[in-house]
């Protein structure tokens, strides 16, 4: 069976290995969806563990991760790598890929690493990628991601970085966000969010960086924000804020409360 990834030659030991098997032929599937000049060598005639960008391992051998960057790829996000149910590490970033995130990709219930930044893709952040409890890095930057942060992104108890600066999203910070206790970075500037910035954020006692930087937030800066204790940079500039300056801010290492034109808050 040339045409088949039970061929003997694509996947070894197809019998032993049925899971990789239905492996090979998903991202066969999705190497349609995938086009452009980069050549990522996906065939029945070579090893899957000779596919770019593929990591195999387990036993049974199931593909762990994907890594496709910086190949000119000008295709779409293949929804058939909802499929690839073993995945850890998914890496598409640098690429020229448009078109929505695919739903699908919800099912990755293994996954701990999602990466399309410095893409094309457009459409809202599906809610979906808030089934992926496992998730610990999220990153969706310099792409033209449009619509709210899906509130099922506080469902992300493990996340560590959350990258959403560079789209077009709109909407509101969701207080939600307060419920990840374990996020060190969390990046929403640069875009198009409004309202005012929920105190429930300063909840984050693991956060090093904050950036908010350059959307239409309004309101007071809540005085929680002062008391994060490992807060390294905050960048809050090109906003619209009113009232004073939390004590506290003005301490973080790195920070640009200076441009902000507003009085330091008297202390408590």
């Amino acid at each position: 069976r040339e045409a088949a990834c039970d061929n003997g030659l694509a996947v070894p030991e197809p019998d032993a290995n049925p899971g990789l098997v239905a492996d090979c032929e998903a991202l066969l599937a999705a190497r349609e969806a995938l086009r452009g000049g980069g050549s990522l060598r996906w065939g029945y005639d070579r090893p899957i563990t000779q596919w770019r960008g593929v990591l195999v391992q387990g036993e049974p051998l199931r593909v762990v991760g994907l890594r496709v960057v910086a190949l000119d790829l000008d295709g779409s996000v293949p929804l058939e790598l909802g499929r690839l149910d073993r995945l850890r590490y998914l890496n598409l970033r640098s690429n020229l890929l448009t078109g929505p995130i695919p739903p699908e990709l919800g099912q990755l219930t293994e996954l701990e690493s999602l990466q399309f930044q410095w893409n094309h893709l457009s459409g809202p952040i599906p809610p979906t990628l808030g089934e992926l409890d496992r998730l610990q890095y999220l990153n969706l930057r310099a792409n033209q991601l449009i619509g709210p942060v899906p509130v099922a992104l506080g469902r992300l108890a493990e996340l560590r970085e959350l990258h959403l600066k560079q789209n077009e999203l709109s909407g509101h910070v969701p207080l939600v966000l307060g419920q990840l206790v374990n996020l060190r970075y969390l990046g929403l500037g640069g875009n198009a969010l409004t309202g005012e910035v929920p105190p429930e954020l300063g909840r984050l006692t693991e956060l090093r960086e904050l950036w908010l930087s350059n959307n239409r937030l309004t309101g007071p800066i809540p005085q929680a924000l002062g008391a994060l204790p490992a807060l390294e940079l905050v960048r809050l500039g090109g906003n619209g804020f009113e009232g004073c300056t939390p004590p506290g801010l003005a301490e973080v290492a790195d920070h640009d409360i200076d441009l902000l034109g507003l009085p330091a808050c008297p202390p408590p």
